[in-house]
């Protein structure tokens, strides 16, 4: 019998973990837009709490979508700032940060541009057409919001490992073959951890 004792070794890793599931994109109205600044610390919260809820009951009636486009709404008007309302610059950088994120990680194809607001709306305009955050396919989503729990997550701690379970979950192969790649550019100070059973992202790694 043999013990091994390491030395000197810290036992927690700091990161997150994304789950396999992705919830159902079903089109909901924010009806309650924020009054006051929601910041990345309490988006990410936020956001895994609507997903926790989602995955302990099918028929919960909230969607982590809408969690997302009311952080973007916050973010936008209240964050950038106007003439009226001062500028929170945190937020205003997480905001245009998720921007410049989903120019990498979004498919090339369609040509992701900005994000604009027709309240209660949150419009992506990309170059193959301007669609609304709602009606995405579910790869197309999956993408986002993979992009936005990272991103998140990344504003209070610059090195830290991503857990992602089944990322290939709604993506098309030709998205498979990108998205660790991509990811990698958008977040290089990232460990990626991939549980996957897809050919197509084992094969897409370098």
């Amino acid at each position: 019998n043999y013990d091994i004792a390491i030395e000197n070794i810290d036992r927690s890793i700091k990161g997150l973990f994304i789950h396999s599931h992705r919830a159902s994109n079903n089109y909901e109205i924010t009806s309650n837009i924020p009054t006051g600044v929601i910041n990345a610390e309490d988006s990410y919260k936020n956001h895994l709490q609507a997903y926790k809820k989602h995955l302990e009951n099918s028929s919960f009636n909230g969607n982590p979508t809408v969690e997302m486009k009311q952080s973007l709404l916050s973010m936008a008007a209240l964050g950038v700032g106007n003439s009226y309302i001062k500028k929170n610059k945190k937020s205003e950088k997480t905001f245009t940060s998720f921007i410049e994120i989903l120019k990498i990680t979004l498919p090339k194809n369609i040509g992701f541009k900005n994000i604009r607001f027709e309240v209660p709306d949150v419009i992506f305009e990309t170059d193959s057409g301007d669609f609304v955050l709602d009606s995405a396919s579910g790869g197309i989503m999956s993408i986002i919001d993979i992009s936005w729990q990272i991103l998140l997550y990344s504003q209070d701690a610059e090195h830290f490992t991503a857990l992602i379970d089944e990322p290939e979950n709604h993506l098309h192969p030709t998205m498979q073959r990108s998205l660790i790649n991509d990811l990698i550019k958008a977040f290089p100070n990232v460990q990626f951890v991939i549980v996957t059973h897809s050919p197509f992202i084992i094969s897409s790694v370098k």
